[in-house]
């Protein structure tokens, strides 16, 4: 028996608490000092999550508005390539994810027929380990 947690998003404490202090800076119209603040909660983000998490995506979209509302076009244009990059990256590996699994599921089906007992197991094996259920 596996326990499953389901909508479950855990936050960084740390890191949110800054991105929003960052975003009420830049609404009041202190660029700079918001442009700072992002930065930290972006490397917050980026050391608990990874490179591919909404949050880090969010901080690289806001920080490249930042730069191109100051004028450094070239940064901004450079912020958005890595936050394209990452979205990529995340959708292709699910891409190739499910067409792995679903190339399996093909090929167990050719092999052990329709309605086996590992075909089965395998199908509840790969939705218990990514929480599909």
């Amino acid at each position: 028996m596996f326990p499953i947690v389901k909508h479950l998003n855990p936050k960084a404490a740390d890191g949110n608490i800054l991105y929003q202090k960052g975003q009420h800076c830049i609404s009041q119209g202190y660029m700079k000092d918001g442009q700072i603040m992002i930065q930290e909660a972006l490397g917050l983000f980026t050391s608990v999550y990874g490179n591919v998490h909404a949050d880090v995506i969010s901080s690289y979209r806001l920080l490249a508005r930042l730069d191109y509302i100051q004028g450094n076009h070239t940064e901004a244009i450079e912020k958005q390539h890595k936050v394209s990059f990452f979205l990529l990256t995340h959708y292709c590996f699910w891409a190739l994810l499910t067409t792995h699994f679903c190339f399996s599921r093909l090929i167990s089906r050719f092999v052990f027929g329709f309605k086996n007992y590992t075909k089965i197991s395998k199908v509840i094996k790969f939705y218990i380990y990514f929480n599909l259920f």
